[in-house]
């Protein structure tokens, strides 16, 4: 629950700017936009967040009209692939897609191995008409921080959408578990925004999880630490604690036993 209050705070401060970046577009948009001056602004914003790849902009009916990266000028998204399913000016999360941008990736099932990035929709009140502002999430700066606070060896971190959808994993697990564990957090989330999870079905639970949903946008973080490992690291401790705290207690015995012998042939 401490780790995945931490995640938690990260992904929901990084959205966050992405909220204030499209908040501020509106004075960058002419109509009909000019996508060399767009792709200027764009830079500008993109340099200081290395947790984005690119950012773009799209018109309403999800084509890319200006982009930091001018080879995705022209690329159509499917907007009904975002969640929520709205276009107002709501925060919205899409599938995941693999490669390294648009122009040269594709939506796909959602796959730890070959995971790109997740792209985020945000739309920009505008005199313009229906503009929203897209952002690819750089999947490695997040599980980099989460490699930083927690062992990789001992346990993981995963995103999921609002409904469900898993978004984003640091570390590969067998498939069943995966979907066992996404699952039980699926049937969680209809019941509470934070706290444990137990695998469905009376399952053995290889895994302590617990998830916490961000307070503002439609994104659910999960913590999973390895029941095992986590025993093993117990084990070593408790035998290194061992090592050292028994000695001292055999030998504060010894002194006690000493002294009390010492007192009886003083007393007598």
């Amino acid at each position: 629950e401490l780790h995945v209050r931490n995640f938690e705070t990260h992904i929901t401060q990084a959205l966050q700017i992405i909220d204030l970046a499209a908040a501020g577009m509106d004075s960058a948009l002419d109509a009909p936009p000019d996508p060399a001056a767009l792709q200027r602004h764009l830079l500008s914003v993109l340099r200081p967040t290395s947790f984005i790849r690119s950012i773009s902009v799209v018109d309403d009916n999800g084509r890319i009209v200006a982009s930091s990266d001018s080879a995705n000028l022209g690329v159509q998204l499917p907007l009904d692939h975002f969640y929520p399913p709205t276009l107002s000016d709501l925060l919205r999360i899409g599938l995941p897609w693999r490669g390294r941008d648009f122009h040269n990736g594709e939506e796909g099932p959602f796959d730890d191995a070959t995971l790109g990035f997740v792209p985020v929709l945000r739309g920009i009140p505008s005199r313009s008409g229906a503009m929203a502002l897209l952002v690819t999430l750089h999947p490695d700066f997040f599980a980099h921080h989460t490699r930083q606070q927690l062992d990789e060896a001992v346990g993981h971190t995963q995103w999921l959408r609002y409904d469900g959808q898993p978004l984003f994993r640091t570390r590969s697990l067998p498939a069943a578990l995966a979907e066992s564990l996404d699952t039980a957090i699926a049937m969680r989330l209809q019941q509470t925004e934070q706290g444990r999870v137990t695998l469905p079905g009376g399952q053995a639970a290889p895994m302590l999880s617990a998830f916490r949903a961000s307070p503002q946008f439609p994104v659910v973080v999960a913590t999973h630490l390895d029941h095992a490992q986590l025993l093993a690291a117990w084990r070593e401790e408790a035998q290194r604690l061992a090592l050292v705290v028994l000695p001292m207690l055999a030998t504060l015995l010894l002194l006690g036993v000493l002294t009390l012998r010492r007192q009886q042939r003083v007393a007598a």
